[in-house]
């Protein structure tokens, strides 16, 4: 009975933070935010029949119901991207049997957010033409930030380790679950030592050139994503596809800089028919 109500915080927890993840902010990773630890031996999310043995079996330890509710929600690109789930598939969690060491620490588990600070780093180097050393100390302090992301977690899930799902109280599992993930979506945030490392480098007109560069890719990412679903369920063109994807983008810049777009310079007309898309460059 304990068993099976912890299975469902797991499921609860992590399709909760799928399916109605707050809209990502500056300060926020975006995108995947952790990676499988290669060889991946360890948990990992996939999409699986409805016929597939239950995981979750009695015997499966309290830290690898842990490991699959901090981490492989955000290991799974289906599960990342709701458009991508099949409703008529049960959404679970495999786990394969490991053949080393059940668990490395949660360093190996943040590469996705190593990735993301790399971003970061190419970004402010390229805009604000950073030199080597420049450059080497911010990758020191995304070292740092990955190791304290990894310490904090860690720290939490030694609390399961050698434990069994009855000995877990459910209510407390679940809001350990919620504080490491919202440790790891927040590792790149504005108390980062990356940004703090970033902030005292560039002087005060550099830095607000490499956040509307920050910003502006950011953006622009989001309206891919917006645009993917929209563009499967109604056939766009590519000139349709290409008008909405510069209207979104507009109107984010315009109400960035303070300025309300006109309803008439939305693309209605490329949307009824055929027609070269608008040209704007931000």
């Amino acid at each position: 009975m304990m068993h099976s109500f912890l299975q469902g915080c797991v499921l609860m927890v992590t399709g909760l933070a799928c399916w109605t993840a707050a809209p990502a902010t500056d300060d926020r990773v975006v995108d995947a935010m952790t990676e499988p630890a290669v060889p991946a031996d360890n948990v990992t999310a996939v999409l699986v029949n409805e016929d597939m043995d239950d995981p979750f079996s009695s015997s499966l330890p309290a830290e690898r119901m842990f490991d699959a509710a901090v981490f492989a929600a955000a290991e799974s690109p289906a599960l990342r991207n709701p458009a991508n789930v099949n409703p008529d598939r049960f959404v679970g969690f495999g786990v394969t049997r490991p053949t080393g060491a059940l668990h490395d620490g949660a360093l190996p588990r943040l590469a996705g957010v190593r990735r993301e600070g790399m971003k970061e780093i190419d970004l402010v180097t390229r805009i604000c033409r950073l030199g080597d050393t420049q450059r080497h100390a911010l990758e020191l302090a995304l070292q740092s930030d990955l190791r304290r992301v990894a310490g904090e977690v860690d720290t939490v899930r030694d609390r399961y380790v050698g434990a069994s799902a009855e000995d877990v109280d459910p209510r407390a599992f679940q809001s350990d679950v919620e504080v490491c993930r919202q440790v790891i979506a927040t590792a790149l945030g504005s108390g980062s030592l990356l940004a703090r490392v970033a902030g005292d480098m560039l002087d005060p007109q550099v830095r607000r050139h490499w956040q509307h560069g920050r910003r502006e890719c950011r953006w622009r990412a989001t309206v891919a994503a917006v645009l993917e679903p929209l563009d499967e369920s109604l056939g766009l063109s590519s000139s349709q596809y290409a008008a909405v994807e510069q209207w979104r983008v507009l109107r984010g810049y315009l109400e960035r800089i303070g300025i309300e777009p006109l309803a008439e310079d939305a693309p209605g007309d490329v949307m009824k028919e055929e027609g070269p898309p608008m040209e704007f460059e931000p």
